[in-house]
């Protein structure tokens, strides 16, 4: 016979369209002094680059973006783009023992646009950092956004602003203000742990490492 609790009055289960899948929970582990933290907001317009050190001093910042006429991407740019992406990374990382980096998971809610393109991209990206022995973290964008702006509906200025009022740094670029702040958030995950702000807390429950 059937149930006659219907489960009405039950709060709902949340779930979070944006969590990554086939991640293993992020947990916080000390920062070793030959360690370098990369920011990498991926974008097929330009993917923002921010790499720091152990103390949070910037190592290198970049946007790189795709060659060639505005929305005509395929495979060959993409891999170009791959390519230039990795370069840039390996040639500013080459004397760190421990190479990290943090990445924004898929935005499932709101895939508009060139999808596979952008899809394509990450994924041949992560392949280059894993082939350079990075470790990779994945964040969902709303989180990032919890960290920086404490709220996940920020606009790209508001970032920028907050990246400023947050750690001092003047960014002009929107794409490199998320690589930043990437990086910043992991170091916070790393450096901080259960110690860290409400913020800062609420990002690191959020932090997964990428299956490799």
């Amino acid at each position: 016979f059937p149930s006659h609790d219907s489960g009405r009055g039950r709060p709902k289960k949340h779930v979070d369209k944006d969590a990554p899948a086939m991640a293993t929970v992020f947990k916080p582990a000390p920062i070793e002094s030959d360690t370098v933290i990369v920011g990498l907001d991926i974008s097929l317009t330009g993917t923002g680059v921010s790499i720091i050190d152990h103390e949070t001093h910037i190592l290198y910042q970049e946007v790189i973006g795709s060659k060639g006429k505005a929305g005509d991407m395929n495979f060959h740019r993409i891999l170009d783009m791959r390519d230039r992406i990795i370069t840039a990374i390996k040639d500013n990382t080459l004397m760190a023992n421990s190479r990290l980096v943090l990445i924004e998971n898929y935005a499932y809610s709101s895939m508009m646009g060139k999808v596979f393109d952008r899809v394509e991209l990450a994924g041949l990206v992560k392949e280059g950092l894993a082939n350079l022995g990075f470790t990779i973290f994945i964040i969902p964008p709303t989180s990032l956004k919890k960290f920086v702006c404490g709220t996940g509906h920020a606009k790209k200025q508001q970032m920028m602003l907050e990246v400023y009022r947050n750690w001092g740094s003047y960014i002009t670029d929107d794409n490199i203000a998320d690589a930043y702040s990437l990086a910043r958030c992991l170091h916070a995950a790393l450096s901080h742990g259960p110690k860290a702000s409400e913020q800062a807390r609420k990002a690191i429950s959020c932090i997964h490492t990428h299956h490799q």
